[in-house]
């Protein structure tokens, strides 16, 4: 009993991470006119406070995952957590453009932590037969802070300044950082680093990237990611110009997708732990597929009712493949590698959200909203294709092997 409540407070205290970095994210984006206006700077000046972020989150997920496998995951988080920290607090602090953005950076910097080792952490503490609903569970807790962020962020704005979102996340990871260091104990998760074991950063990089399903998973993970963001990009303006909605009503309808993320979440991950990782990853494609589909068509039949329908399929086969992606990954690799794995997970998803906002996001403009996902769909199919492909590749290697010996 005593080591279960010790395991439940661990997966909430790395879920409290986890939110704290969707947050860093997604409250930022609602600042943005305060700040261009009290630093006098421009919109596209402005987006940097987002962006540097973003970027240096991504850049870092890699790193941050090596040197977990190396130096352990504890002290390695929380040290990401308390420079997440300081750049929420120097954030709030401000007092120049110039230095918002190296708060921002450091920030980056913890945020990666905070987002690439509770997956890491998790698949070590928790039975096999339960990884996915946790990483269910974690994944929705990410998508509460993605969807959580602006409303949160914009009423402490009306209430005490664009500084005021900074200081809340600070003392919230204040608050998170001490649970941290309580329910962690000293020795958890050692790393390492022996002469045995230890390889270059380019070495692992390259065993993980020469692996060919774990490439292929990666590569999904960024292609299902950059259709997610695609309803971000196109669906308010769809919403706006060609259904007239207004501004408050399209809030209402973007945030469909969200809430389901957030509801179907831990249901996904029990899914995929009753019937199966492999299973409920091919399920999810199909429902993607679907929701891509039901993006093509129904908006123009039924109008906004199509289109939270169609957001509503589409986010609920986000989670599934989510789950049973992620956990399909982590729960077949090998330990000192779960950090750097963790990591490479992290940097696909962020990849695939800039490729959504650059490509799908160009898509949008010369050719519609339609079109846009019908390529969101060609590409889903393309990558559950490509699964069934490699599973019964594999498949026929095993039953190969066992003949042979």
């Amino acid at each position: 009993m005593k080591k279960r409540f010790g395991q439940h407070m661990v997966i909430g205290s790395l879920s409290i991470s986890v939110l704290l970095a969707s947050v860093g994210t997604s409250m930022a984006n609602i600042v943005l006119p305060a700040v261009s206006a009290d630093f006098r700077v421009s919109f596209s000046e402005a987006k940097w406070v987002v962006l540097s972020y973003l970027i240096v989150t991504t850049a870092m997920s890699l790193i941050v995952g090596r040197i977990s496998d190396v130096k352990g995951r504890r002290i390695t988080l929380i040290l990401g957590s308390v420079l997440f920290i300081i750049g929420a607090l120097g954030s709030a602090l401000s007092f120049s453009f110039g230095f918002l953005i190296l708060a921002r950076i450091v920030q980056g910097i913890g945020g990666a932590a905070l987002i690439v080792l509770p997956i890491a952490i998790v698949t070590k503490i928790i039975a096999k037969e339960k990884i996915g609903r946790v990483i269910g569970l974690l994944a929705t807790m990410s998508a509460m802070g993605t969807a959580m962020g602006p409303s949160l962020g914009g009423f402490l704005l009306s209430m005490q300044g664009w500084r005021a979102p900074f200081y809340f996340v600070a003392v919230l990871g204040l608050i998170n950082l001490l649970l941290m260091i309580a329910v962690i104990p000293s020795d958890f998760i050692s790393g390492t680093d022996t002469p045995e074991r230890s390889e270059t950063l380019i070495k692992s990089l390259a065993s993980i990237y020469l692996d060919t399903p774990l490439r292929i998973h990666l590569i999904s993970n960024s292609i299902v990611s950059a259709v997610m963001m695609s309803t971000l990009i196109a669906g308010p303006f769809y919403l706006t110009r060609v259904l007239k909605t207004p501004s408050v009503e399209m809030g209402f309808i973007m945030s469909a997708g969200p809430i389901t993320s957030i509801v179907f979440g831990i249901f996904s991950g029990i899914l995929a732990d009753h019937f199966g990782l492999l299973a409920i990853l091919r399920y999810g494609f199909i429902q993607l597929l679907i929701g891509a589909l039901a993006f093509v068509f129904l908006p123009g039949l039924f109008g906004k009712i199509g289109f939270a329908l169609a957001a509503i399929l589409l986010s609920s086969g986000y989670q599934m493949f989510l789950s049973a992606n992620s956990s399909h990954i982590m729960k077949n690799i090998e330990e000192d590698r779960r950090g750097l794995v963790s990591g490479a997970l992290s940097l696909s998803r962020n990849l695939g959200l800039m490729a959504g906002t650059l490509v799908m996001g160009n898509i949008f403009e010369l050719f519609g909203f339609q079109t846009v996902f019908a390529v969101a769909a060609f590409l889903v199919a393309l990558m559950l294709f490509t699964h069934l492909k490699n599973q019964k590749r594999r498949m026929y290697e095993t039953r190969f092997t066992s003949k042979v010996y």
